[in-house]
C-alpha cells in the first residue's frame, strides 16, 4: 500500500473515530488496502475479481477497505475520507455487501437502494461529511419513502458511481460463503451482531419512530463557513453561583486557609527573631470547579445578537468569585454542526485575551453530537481528568445525543429564543430570562 495513501487512511480512521465514539469495533473490523485493478480470466478466485468493471475505484468486501489513490487530491483534508470510510463501514454494519444478488436480477436498484440507505445515515450521524453533489436529493428519496423519477434515477446513479463501487462485492447464493473475502470465522455474522447491539436502545443505528420533531429542520445543514467580532455588553441575565456549587467538588486550592493560619506566632517570630515560626499555608481544601466545557451554539438557528448573548453569559459565569481552583481549566467550544472552535483558559488573565481576539465561526447547520465527541476526545487524551461538566448554550433546535453523556449536562437557553421540541427528557436545563437586569 502506497505509504501517502496508508498515512490518510489511518488519519481518516482516527478522526472518523473521533467523530462517531461508537465505530470503534465497526472500524476495527476493516483493514485499509490500496485499491488496484483487480485480476480476471483463469486466475481469480474471488467473484469480484471477475465481475469488477472499475479498477482501482474505492469500496469494501466486507473485510477490507479499498482506498482510491485519487482520494489524495483532497490534500490534508480528511473529510472525503472519513465520508467514504463510514460510508464502508455503514454499508457492512447493513450488510449489503453479503446480499448482492446477481447481475440482471434487480442488481442495480439493489445497488442503488443500498447507497441511498447509506447517505440516508451519514446525513442524520454526520451532516458535514454528506457530500455536496447529493445535496438536492429530496427527503423522501433518501430515505426510502419513494423511488427516483425517470429522471432523476439516472442523476443519482451518476453521483453515486463516482463515490462509491460494489464490485467488490459477493454474489449472493449458495456459494457466497465460500466466494465472499473474509467470511472465514465469524463474517458476516459478525457484523449482523454488531448490528443489532447498534439497533438497541440509545445505538448508533436505534431505529427513531418519530423524527420528524421541530428541531430536525436545522440538522441537516452543513458546517457554516461565516464569521464575526461580537463587542459584548455588561449586561447579565443569569446568577450561575448555584449552578456552579453544585457542580463542584473538593479539593485543594493554591490560596492562603485562613483558618489555619496563626497570624500571632508569625508576627511574633518575625518581630523577635526576624523569621515566622509558622508558614503559611499554601493550600486550603475547598469545593469548586477545576475542569468544566463550555459549548457555545454557533449554528445558523442562532442569530448573532443571540450568540453574543451566549458569549456574554459564559464571561458572566467565568467571573463568579470563590468558584473556581486557581489554576482551571475551562474549554470554550464553537460548534455548529462540526466543531469550529476551542479555546482553553487557564485563568481570569486569559478570559481577558479570550475576549480581545475573539471571533465566532460557523453559522452552519445545528448539530450538537460533534461537541459531545470532541469532549470525549478530549478526555481520552487526559486533557481532562475530572471534568465537572459540560454547559451547552443554545436555542434547542438541533440534534440531541442518542443517550445521556457520562459527564454532567445542562442546557442553557435564553427564554425569548427556546425551543424545546426535541430536548430529550434527560437533558437539565437551564432557562434565563430574555431581559438583562443590571448588576
Amino acid at each position: 500500500m502506497d505509504n501517502a495513501v496508508k498515512k490518510y487512511a489511518v488519519l481518516s480512521k482516527k478522526r472518523l473515530f473521533l467523530r462517531l465514539h461508537a465505530l470503534a469495533l465497526p472500524l476495527g473490523r476493516l483493514e485499509d488496502e490500496e485499491a488496484r485493478a483487480p485480476r480476471t480470466g483463469e486466475g481469480a478466485k474471488c467473484a469480484w475479481e471477475k465481475d469488477s468493471a472499475q479498477g482501482n475505484t474505492g469500496g469494501t468486501d466486507g473485510r477490507r477497505v479499498f482506498w482510491p489513490p485519487s482520494i489524495l487530491k483532497s490534500g490534508g483534508d480528511t473529510r472525503p475520507g472519513e465520508a467514504f470510510l463510514l460510508h464502508q463501514v455503514l454499508h457492512c454494519l447493513l450488510g449489503h455487501p453479503f446480499r448482492r444478488p446477481p447481475a440482471g436480477i434487480g442488481r442495480e436498484r439493489h445497488d442503488l437502494d443500498c447507497d441511498l440507505a447509506v447517505w440516508a445515515h451519514v446525513k442524520r450521524l454526520a451532516p458535514e461529511l454528506f457530500p455536496e453533489s447529493l445535496a438536492r436529493l429530496p427527503g423522501e428519496l433518501l430515505e426510502g419513502r419513494r423511488g427516483p423519477g425517470p429522471e432523476e434515477e439516472a442523476m443519482v446513479r451518476e453521483a453515486l458511481r463516482a463515490l462509491d463501487d460494489h464490485s467488490r462485492w459477493p454474489i449472493y447464493g449458495p456459494a457466497a460463503a465460500r466466494l465472499r473475502p473474509g467470511a472465514g470465522g465469524d463474517g458476516a455474522g459478525g457484523w449482523e451482531q454488531l448490528k443489532k447491539s447498534m439497533e438497541a436502545p440509545g445505538g448508533l443505528l436505534e431505529q427513531k419512530r418519530d423524527e420528524k420533531k421541530k428541531g430536525r429542520r436545522a440538522v441537516l445543514g452543513r458546517p457554516g463557513g461565516g464569521a464575526f467580532r461580537p463587542a459584548l455588553t455588561e449586561g447579565r441575565r443569569g446568577n450561575y453561583r448555584a449552578l456552579l456549587r453544585e457542580l463542584a467538588h473538593w479539593g485543594e486550592d493554591m490560596r492562603l486557609s485562613p483558618a489555619e493560619f496563626d497570624q500571632a506566632s508569625y508576627l511574633y517570630g518575625l518581630e523577635h527573631l526576624g523569621l515566622p515560626l509558622l508558614e503559611p499555608l499554601e493550600y486550603e481544601e475547598a469545593r469548586r470547579i477545576r475542569e468544566l466545557a463550555i459549548v457555545i451554539d454557533t449554528s445558523g438557528s442562532c442569530s448573532g445578537p443571540l450568540v453574543q448573548a451566549f458569549l456574554e453569559e459564559t464571561r458572566n459565569l467565568i467571573r463568579e468569585e470563590d468558584l473556581f481552583f486557581h489554576p482551571f481549566n475551562l474549554h470554550i467550544i464553537q460548534c455548529d454542526s462540526r466543531v469550529q472552535r476551542d479555546d482553553k483558559l487557564t485563568c481570569l488573565e486569559d478570559l481577558s485575551d479570550y475576549i480581545d481576539t475573539l471571533e465566532v465561526k460557523g453559522m452552519g447547520g445545528t448539530d450538537f453530537t460533534p461537541a459531545f465527541a470532541h469532549i470525549e476526545a478530549l478526555k481520552a487524551s487526559g486533557e481532562f481528568s475530572r471534568l465537572s461538566g459540560i454547559l451547552y448554550f443554545t436555542d434547542g433546535l438541533g440534534l440531541y445525543p442518542s443517550q445521556k453523556p457520562d459527564t454532567e449536562t445542562v442546557f442553557i437557553f435564553i427564554d425569548s429564543q427556546y425551543e424545546d421540541m426535541d430536548v430529550p427528557s434527560w437533558a437539565r436545563t437551564l432557562v434565563l430570562a430574555s431581559e438583562r437586569s443590571q448588576t
